[in-house]
């Protein structure tokens, strides 16, 4: 696509406003509640839930990798014994 056929569908998009006042009409709630119990809605408990046990799940599968055990290269019948075992008890 050439720059050329840019052009007629550059000036197709609106122009910046400056805005000049900010008017914020926000209100404060009349009543303070620190903890939703949960009913048809999701809960503040549920939210802590939810997030301590993400936490909990990942902190556990970062600390228990399933990578095997290194064996040693020799192969004694002691070795493929102790190996064999280890891997019956697992």
């Amino acid at each position: 696509m050439r720059a050329w056929h840019l052009i007629p569908q550059l000036s197709i998009l609106p122009k910046p406003v400056l805005a000049t006042a900010f008017q914020s009409n926000c209100i404060l709630p009349t009543n303070i509640i620190h903890v939703v119990y949960s009913g048809n809605v999701r809960g503040t408990f549920d939210i802590l839930w939810s997030c301590v046990f993400t936490l909990l799940i990942c902190t556990w599968t970062v600390q228990h990798l399933n990578i095997p055990e290194q064996t040693l290269e020799s192969r004694t019948w002691r070795s493929y014994l102790k190996v064999v075992v280890k891997k019956s008890w697992t």
